[in-house]
């Protein structure tokens, strides 16, 4: 069938939803505070490691800072691997953790949507839940998504994005799960993170959120409620990309990033 006669069945369009979100310069600053308030006791965080920054140690230190037991999974891959997210919930289950805190872009915070999701369902293989709203238990550990990269905007989505590596190696099968139930328990959008995103990441992702603001514009679902949010981020992304790119650490471009990558995310939710 077209698109077109795939859509005529279907006049009721669903809105997703989004979590809390703290943004601006110093919001990485309430992670240990809001994680409290949340009831996190002993909490896994999952990076890619973020080689060269001291990010992760920073929010690790200020996270015990405020009591917290914090154990650290860095091995997230680019593209997320389903073993990754399998690795991450031996983990989060031996060291009897309660909560997940992702730090980085849109491959850590994937991975650790699909873990809780996995420990919700007694550490089902992720590769279980491809597909729509998969998942049979609509409750799972609590999770604060801290970004440090304007692209994805995984940390307000209801998707997440694994690579199967039990399909052929060659071509493994890279699959978007869409889950209500993965949807972040806390968006945490702090544009002083992104200092450090090197040139190279900085015009990329920027590309991905022109890419994502783009699509639900000239989308035939024609949903009204994201054409606004659409528009608009396509309109930041072009005030802001360059400063970002070229001026790093000038607060106006990154913040101007944060907010198009947050509302593209929020479109094409």
């Amino acid at each position: 069938m077209q698109v077109d006669e795939l859509l005529k069945p279907f006049p009721i369009k669903e809105f997703h939803p989004f979590p809390r979100a703290m943004m601006g310069p110093g919001a990485h600053e309430m992670i240990g505070p809001e994680a409290l308030k949340l009831g996190f006791k002993k909490t896994l965080i999952m990076t890619t490691g973020l080689r060269g920054t001291d990010i992760v140690h920073k929010i690790s230190e200020s996270c015990k800072y405020h009591g917290l037991e914090v154990v650290v999974f860095d091995q997230v891959e680019s593209n997320p691997k389903d073993y990754n997210v399998m690795d991450a919930v031996s983990l989060y289950n031996s060291e009897k953790c309660d909560s997940f805190i992702s730090i980085g872009g849109g491959s850590a915070h994937d991975a650790c949507k699909g873990a809780r999701i996995s420990v919700a369902h007694d550490g089902r293989s992720i590769n279980e839940f491809e597909g729509f709203n998969k998942s049979e238990n609509p409750k799972n550990p609590p999770h604060i998504a801290v970004s440090t990269t304007a692209g994805t905007g995984s940390e307000t989505s209801w998707a997440y994005v694994i690579t199967d590596t039990t399909t052929d190696p060659d071509k493994p099968h890279k699959y978007v799960a869409f889950d209500d139930a993965s949807v972040t328990s806390l968006a945490i959008d702090d544009p002083v993170l992104y200092y450090d995103c090197p040139v190279a990441f900085t015009a990329q992702c920027g590309f991905d959120v022109l890419a994502h603001a783009s699509e639900p514009y000239v989308s035939r679902l024609n949903f009204q409620p994201s054409l606004g949010n659409a528009l608009h981020a396509i309109r930041l992304t072009n005030r802001h990309l360059r400063e970002a790119t070229w001026n790093p650490t000038e607060l106006a471009g990154r913040e101007g990033m944060m907010y198009a990558q947050y509302i593209a995310a929020q479109a094409f939710n």
